[in-house]
């Protein structure tokens, strides 16, 4: 028997029904209704537990402030990214789904990830290298860097995290990445609670919590996708040439621009590494992406 018939969808027509629809942006519009309900918890619970460390008021506002205003802000930034492309490929591969066409449906989803970890990698990189100029040159201030650095990898997770929900939605597994989100909220909350609460572990703390929610999240959503150990490993390679190539990169922007340091003031500097580094990078997703994209543009 065809397995492909086993899942196939009663909608056969090109534009997918109103009950689907109303439905599934009922619970995506639950769901996303959890992250401002997690960052409400964190504006109560992170200034209370500092003060149980030992800082003053004004001191654990003052961290608080570093960490969500400043640190989150930065990490965050480049999830716009990926934020865009699952909010721009969920009906579109919905429609392959409900149609039927799971060829189609497949090859948009491996795209779709791999563009998400090209981006959130060399994003995270750059993030976690350059951490102290951008909490400098944006802030005016220093005290940001080592909550970036913690953070650095949010762009790589938070992208796998959205794109697979993407994924899911349509596949009408809507319940997967909010009961996902609603334990990696419930592990922050108990990793802030406890952590935050030892002194000198403030930041640390935080970041863990942010970072438990994310990852718990992801890992929920990819055990739900069900990707195959054969699949992962043959994506093994990749990864490591990926990795090397995002390091030589990096290294090859950095003594550049640096070669300048009498020339160029700091300012000019960091603006000018973060555009030849982002043009080269830039270059090799296309050149690791274009077999797929002509694909997908069939």
């Amino acid at each position: 028997m065809d397995k492909k018939k086993l899942f196939r969808s009663p909608y056969k027509s090109s534009t997918l029904p109103f009950v689907w629809f109303f439905r599934t942006s009922f619970i995506i519009s639950f769901t996303r209704m959890l992250i401002p309900a997690s960052e409400f918890i964190d504006a109560i619970l992170i200034p209370n537990r500092l003060i149980s460390a030992g800082y003053s008021t004004s001191e654990a506002t003052s961290i608080y402030g570093i960490i969500i205003g400043m640190a989150t802000t930065i990490a965050y930034t480049p999830t716009l990214v990926t934020g865009a492309l699952s909010h721009t490929i969920t009906m579109r591969i919905a429609s392959y789904w409900q149609q039927g066409n799971f060829d189609k449906f497949h090859s948009l989803s491996r795209l779709s990830l791999k563009i998400g970890w090209l981006w959130g990698l060399f994003s995270a990189t750059f993030l976690f290298v350059y951490a102290k100029e951008l909490s400098l040159f944006i802030f005016n201030t220093e005290d940001a860097f080592l909550s970036i650095k913690y953070l650095a990898a949010i762009p790589l997770i938070v992208g796998f995290r959205e794109i697979s929900t993407s994924i899911l939605w349509s596949k009408d597994v809507r319940k997967t990445p909010f009961i996902g989100l609603i334990v990696g909220i419930s592990c922050s909350i108990v990793l802030q609670y406890f952590l935050i609460g030892i002194p000198k572990l403030g930041y640390i703390g935080a970041a863990a919590g942010i970072l438990s929610m994310e990852i718990i999240s992801m890992i929920w959503n990819f055990k739900a996708l069900n990707i195959s150990k054969y699949k992962l490993k043959k994506t093994f390679p990749f990864i490591f040439l990926d990795t090397a190539v995002i390091f030589f990169i990096m290294l090859l922007s950095y003594y550049f621009i640096y070669s300048f340091q009498e020339t160029l003031i700091d300012t000019t500097r960091f603006i000018i590494t973060g555009c030849l580094y982002f043009l080269i990078s830039g270059f090799y997703m296309y050149i690791r992406l274009a077999p797929a994209l002509k694909i997908n543009k069939n």
